[in-house]
């Protein structure tokens, strides 16, 4: 809920077109499942998110969890260490203790290390998908492509690679952290 979460106060609306497959095994509780998303039309906050097609897969077992969403030119990735349930219930706790450690302006390291999941996390963006689009409409900027690397599996390591980043008229020819 972004209302919960303070990330949003307003009514959010929309429509999609679902199309879904799955097995789930009820005694070792494995799951595989693929969604299929097709006209997907959102508001938020006066702005309208729109896609043509989007594609999830989740594959998770009591100890792994596989999940890729793929639209237009995104790719997002992530493998967690975990059950589906484990993972759901880590990014709850991360959630809280980011939204408090905010709240507080107090960032602790450690605590967050403890409540973040063992994942793999990686999004590959190109310019032409929701994101791109919702970037270049709320915040004004613009880039060619972008890579994104999360792990959590012995320390927090993020990587970023933006290439041909535009803020305005200003012009990046690549930023990296």
């Amino acid at each position: 809920d972004l209302r919960a979460l303070h990330l949003n106060d307003q009514p959010l609306s929309g429509s999609v077109n679902l199309i879904t497959q799955g097995r789930y095994n009820q005694l070792s509780g494995n799951i595989d499942a693929n969604l299929e998303l097709n006209n997907l039309a959102w508001n938020i906050n006066d702005q309208q998110i729109s896609l043509n097609k989007a594609i999830a897969h989740l594959a998770s077992s009591d100890s792994l969890t596989h999940a890729t969403i793929s639209t237009d030119d995104l790719l997002a990735q992530i493998d967690a260490h975990c059950s589906i349930d484990s993972l759901v219930h880590k990014i709850g706790i991360t959630t809280s203790t980011i939204t408090q450690q905010l709240d507080n302006r107090d960032i602790d390291i450690v605590a967050l290390r403890k409540a973040l999941p063992s994942i793999n996390l990686s999004i590959e963006l190109g310019q032409n998908n929701v994101i791109s689009r919702y970037l270049a409409n709320v915040a004004g900027f613009t880039y060619h492509n972008a890579n994104i690397k999360l792990s959590t599996d012995t320390a927090i390591s993020l990587l970023t690679d933006v290439n041909t980043l535009k803020i305005g008229k200003t012009r990046l020819d690549n930023v990296a952290f």
